[in-house]
């Protein structure tokens, strides 16, 4: 990974983002009066993690949204513990089948693919808006409430390129 840094925003609810550019006029609305691509780097999208421009990230099927650093830390909700090799083995049920319950090996807690705590975010979604080149890992209150307004809750990660 380089040292660029984007921002998923993942809505909690897996449901498709909107198709076409009127996602991105909404949130361009939203915010500002002005397109949500700038073209000079030196106007950057302040509310929005600083970010160069937004892309809609709309794959096939569900995806996982993760830091691209080499993994994460994986942890039972109920009990705290380390759960790395039951969450592996449910991450490659869930890619080959869309299935990937598991239980947790400590406590016996039933957790769905997107119920364990984990370290660094990660998200699960059937898309994402991504905030391209950010300079900070945040966005200001005014653009959560519009992003939550046209997605819902939603989660932030963040990925390095």
């Amino acid at each position: 990974p380089g040292h660029r840094l984007d921002l998923y925003i993942v809505p909690n609810e897996w449901r498709e983002l909107p198709s076409g550019g009127g996602l991105l006029q909404d949130l361009g609305a939203g915010l500002m009066s002005r397109d949500v691509t700038v073209r000079d780097p030196a106007q950057r999208l302040d509310d929005l993690g600083g970010a160069l421009f937004v892309r809609v990230d709309a794959p096939e099927r569900a995806a996982l949204y993760a830091n691209r650093q080499g993994g994460f830390r994986v942890f039972c909700t109920a009990c705290g513990a380390n759960a790395v090799p039951t969450f592996q083995g449910a991450l490659s049920a869930w890619r080959a089948s869309g299935a990937g319950d598991a239980i947790c090996p400590e406590c016996g807690a039933h957790h769905a693919i997107d119920g364990w705590h984990t370290t660094p975010a990660i998200a699960f979604g059937r898309g994402a808006l991504v905030l391209v080149d950010v300079q900070k890992a945040t966005i200001s209150e005014s653009a959560h409430q519009v992003l939550e307004s046209l997605l819902g809750t939603f989660s932030i990660v963040g990925s390095r390129r």
